[in-house]
């Protein structure tokens, strides 16, 4: 994903606290587990016209804590400060395209040209912070297993990414969750029922300090198992 940053300043105007932005950052604990970005547009009104506006977002996380950083690079199109209305996030969930929007006050947040400068805080898409994980794989009937239990997750040792492998010997309410060596939980990956067969999901550990962490596998039907795996930073 590209980064998306929005350059955030505080501007007394009629008593009000202002914005300008045109560089955000989004982080990867407010982003869903195997996510891509697709798209970041701010509604911006540009001398009393209201258009949509794209920002270039980096392919990988950056910084820490981690987070993907979006440029709004429109000093071509916009030559005075121009207030954003709103702030569409797209991203592709395992093959669903999902939007979540963000909407400002009036004359609140302000796209204003010049250099870009890093945010004072992280922008939060509330909806899409609420999914746990995306990429679930599921494999053909005809690979059904005759075992329950997690196969090899691969690879291992990894950094920041691995693909959690598992098996069901029937359909069942299925929980797959990462714990610290603590035994605090860091991430649920799997919340639901689940047909038989083999099943993965990427793991994204880019937010987490290296070490050994724990990966549970819970069912309603056919028990529980556990691995260790061991993220390299």
């Amino acid at each position: 994903m590209k980064n998306l940053r929005f350059l955030i300043g505080f501007i007394p105007l009629l008593g009000l606290p202002l914005r300008a932005e045109h560089q955000v950052d989004i982080l990867i604990e407010d982003l869903p587990i195997g996510v891509q970005l697709e798209s970041l547009e701010a509604g911006i009104t540009v001398e009393g016209s209201p258009g949509d506006y794209s920002a270039w977002i980096t392919d990988e996380p950056a910084g820490q804590p981690p987070a993907y950083q979006c440029l709004f690079q429109l000093d071509e199109q916009i030559e005075q400060a121009s207030p954003i209305n709103h702030m569409t996030l797209t991203i592709d969930c395992d093959g669903e395209e999902i939007d979540d929007t963000v909407f400002y006050p009036d004359n609140t947040v302000f796209y204003i040209p010049g250099p870009p400068m890093p945010p004072a805080e992280p922008t939060v898409f509330p909806e899409i912070a609420e999914i746990d994980s995306c990429g679930v794989t599921h494999i053909a009937a005809d690979a059904l297993p005759t075992r329950f239990g997690l196969l090899d997750n691969r690879p291992n040792p990894f950094n920041p990414m691995t693909r959690i492998r598992f098996a069901l010997s029937g359909p069942a309410e299925t929980r797959l969750e990462i714990f610290d060596i603590r035994g605090g939980r860091v991430a649920r990956l799997i919340d639901g029922q689940l047909p038989a067969g083999q099943h993965s999901v990427n793991f994204d550990a880019s937010r987490l300090s290296g070490g050994v962490y724990f990966v549970v596998l819970k069912t309603d039907t056919q028990g529980m198992d556990a691995a260790k795996i061991l993220l390299l930073k």
